[in-house]
């Protein structure tokens, strides 16, 4: 195999060891590779998509270059990431796991490295396959049914292949095992039953508890009537509490159905030609579910026929009565939360390759187009505009443009009615388009004889033309939901043009002492129409002193283009983990200068403030600035074949990656931002105003919740990859 012969290193997956493992997902399969760092697959539910995906080394999936016979795989979603359930399963005769940059070989996005899936282009035969499986517990079945048909024909010179695949997998929810039913962080607190939020520039009087005092958030009984909210879940506090337990709703494994047709085949012309063809569709859908909409941040009608006086009296107790009240409350009523994810991917490829007549030159040119579908359908959202309508009880002013209205009382659990819950309810789908044209031409052979060998190159010429539009839903634009969050619509194109080549240069066969050694040579030069000139390289060495030993290393020099989305996308919503205010419990005693800080923002009682937030949202937001990142890769191995045990092969690999200029959140995301900002203490800083964007950073809703705006930037460098004997970290 090439994974102990080569200089970078490979590993290789036949088609032998894919059959023995009996699994159904390619996904499965790469992800007990140790370069592999899991990401999207059948447990993906929140978050998740549809799509399941592969990660070299942790740099994320679209720092790795997914290929089927060394050619691109259309992507699935706007990022450029490839959808692994596209892969043509029944056809793949290997699978290539290229690690230590590869852009000098095969392009941008191949930062991490190359999964190449060689498809089987000779096959002879009827082949029908059957598996099925279900967990040890008897659910979560899935089966899958394969037929692969192709002959010969013109006396060898052709041959085609039909191949049509159909897989289906149930769902198993968290409620359906023990350890996932009760949420192990303690739940949300967006309470069944309503909770009145405690605003920190107009908040509820303090309750006496004979330590000076605190200001709380207020839930609602069944009867409308208020209490202090209690922040514990039930299910771990013997049924007292007020917290949410959104973890039964989820799916521990995603149900999903995927059908796969397609084609390859090949017809020598004559001597010198041959042609041919592949073609790919595949339909493939998967649904992720979660708990029913978390509606927070609601706007309250102080004139609401449903405010009991319990509620009106505790309003009007604040220092400014009149002042807006704001609701958080999950709503049951409507039901889970269901995306449906819906992929089509259509891709034909078609090409020329043969002798040159000089040498053992050959060549390879194809002209390839694909394009995929991706489709979200969302149902049993809420929306924001007609909830908080019917809260106020649907007043004449709205009734005039929106007649069906139905009045809202979300005061208290299971007090909204079916006809409410049928109003606010929303369901929307949102669209994205993916599509990708290529065409490749290359030659190769050897160069010249040198007295240690021949010279091996490849000379090469791409053009390569990306096309992608997303299209959210109206009310997803407006940010009118409540349970996902609001997108803004993305389109736009980009192409490339590239030169390519490499060199084999044998320096030493055979010498006495010091065996055989050979260099590796490669260079990439790529114009982009976003970011202009690019270039990738490569060298390295390998050096057998004797048959049973071999040392290899290499250098490498990758680079990975912004994505179409990176550079278009513009404030789309986001949620971080944990709430993260600095200005929520300060003393100001302690700490003058960000007391004052917050007063500016209108924080203006740091002690009494408390949101009880667990989440901020932040926006982000891509830039027409970035340029390209790069890599510098370093790798070392050492390959072992004792001939006293001649089916035995040992490689071990070091491997380092620096990144730099890795396209990121501005600070790492919402944390980095507020820290760098409230350490400037000055609104107008860099640190907390975006020139480029024409955006603070930080601002405040009108319940005082401290919310982020995240622009993308080119980061100075991520920091060190390494692994060490098949033991792999990121730092």
């Amino acid at each position: 195999l090439d994974d102990f012969v080569a200089t970078s290193p490979i590993s290789t997956l036949t088609s032998d060891v894919i059959e023995s493992t009996g699994r159904t997902n390619i996904e499965q399969l790469l992800n007990t590779l140790p370069q592999v760092v899991p990401g999207f697959s059948a447990t993906s539910n929140n978050p998740g998509d549809g799509t399941t995906t592969v990660d070299l080394r942790g740099l994320k999936p679209t720092r790795t270059l997914v290929l089927i016979n060394g050619r691109r795989l259309n992507p699935s979603v706007n990022d450029g990431t490839v959808d692994l359930n596209n892969i043509p399963t029944p056809l793949i005769d290997r699978i290539e796991v290229v690690t230590g940059g590869a852009s000098a070989v095969y392009g941008s996005d191949a930062m991490a490295g190359v999964v190449n899936f060689i498809l089987k282009n000779d096959f002879e035969g009827l082949d029908i396959g059957y598996q099925n499986g279900f967990s040890d517990q008897g659910d979560g079945n899935e089966y899958q049914l394969d037929m692969v048909l192709g002959g010969n024909f013109a006396d060898g010179r052709g041959n085609t292949t039909l191949y049509a695949s159909y897989y289906d997998r149930e769902s198993i929810l968290q409620a359906d095992r023990s350890y996932t039913r009760i949420d192990a962080q303690g739940g949300s607190f967006i309470s069944r039953g309503g909770r009145l939020d405690n605003v920190s520039n107009n908040p509820f009087p303090e309750t006496d508890d004979g330590e000076g005092g605190f200001t709380q958030n207020y839930a609602f009984n069944p009867d409308g009537t208020v209490r202090g909210f209690i922040n514990l879940l039930p299910e771990t506090s013997d049924g007292l509490g007020d917290r949410y337990n959104f973890a039964p709703d989820n799916f521990l494994l995603t149900p999903q159905t995927r059908f796969q047709l397609g084609g390859l085949g090949r017809f020598e012309i004559n001597d010198h030609a041959e042609a041919y063809a592949e073609l790919l569709y595949v339909n493939s859908r998967n649904s992720v579910q979660l708990a029913p909409t978390p509606a927070t941040g609601v706007s309250v009608d102080l004139d609401s026929p449903f405010l009991t006086q319990s509620a009106l009296d505790l309003l009007a107790s604040r220092d400014d009565p009149t002042g807006p009240a704001v609701l958080s409350r999950r709503m049951v009523e409507t039901g889970v939360r269901v995306q449906e994810n819906d992929s089509t991917l259509a891709q034909i490829t078609a090409g020329l390759r043969g002798d040159l007549g000089y040498k053992d030159w050959q060549y390879d040119s194809y002209l390839s187009y694909g394009r995929t579908d991706f489709d979200n359908y969302t149902s049993n959202d809420v929306s924001r505009s007609r909830f908080e309508a019917g809260i106020a009880g649907c007043p004449a002013d709205y009734l005039q443009f929106n007649p069906g209205c139905i009045a809202v009382n979300p005061f208290g659990a299971g007090n909204i009615s079916a006809d409410a819950a049928d109003w606010i309810r929303l369901n929307f789908a949102d669209s994205t388009v993916f599509r990708r044209t290529v065409v490749n031409g290359t030659i190769n052979g050897t160069l010249m004889t040198l007295p240690a060998g021949d010279m091996g190159f490849a000379l090469g010429a791409e053009y390569r033309e990306d096309k992608s539009s997303y299209r959210p839903d109206q009310a997803k634009q407006s940010g009118d939901i409540l349970g996902f969050n609001a997108q803004q619509p993305v389109s736009g194109s980009f192409d490339v043009k590239e030169l390519f080549g490499e060199l084999r240069i044998p320096l030493i066969n055979d010498a006495p002492g010091i065996g055989f050694l050979d260099a590796e040579l490669g260079v990439r030069y790529s114009d982009y129409s976003t970011i202009g000139d690019v270039t990738a390289y490569k060298a390295g060495l390998n050096w057998a002193p004797v048959d049973t030993v071999r040392v290899r290393g290499m250098y490498q020099r990758a680079s990975r283009a912004p994505s179409l989305f990176e550079i278009l996308e513009n404030g789309d919503q986001g949620y971080t983990g944990i709430y993260y205010d600095p200005c929520e419990g300060l003393d100001p005693l302690d700490d003058p200068d960000t007391a004052a800080f917050c007063a500016e923002q209108g924080v203006t009682d740091t002690l009494a403030f408390n949101t009880g937030s667990t989440q901020n949202e932040f926006f982000e937001y891509g830039s027409p600035s970035l340029k390209e990142e790069t890599t510098d890769t370093y790798t070392l191995g050492l390959v072992l074949q004792p001939d006293s045990i001649p089916d035995l092969q040992i490689s071990v690999d070091y491997w380092n990656i620096d990144v730099e200029d890795y396209i990121n959140p501005l600070g790492g995301g919402a944390y980095g931002i507020i820290d760098a900002c409230f350490a400037s203490l000055d609104l107008d800083s860099p640190a907390c105003y975006s020139d480029e964007l024409g955006l603070p950073l930080i601002y405040r809703d009108m319940a005082s919740n401290l919310k982020v705006n995240v622009p993308l930037i080119n980061e100075s460098k991520i920091g060190r990859a390494s692994c060490r004997e098949r033991v792999c970290s990121v730092v």
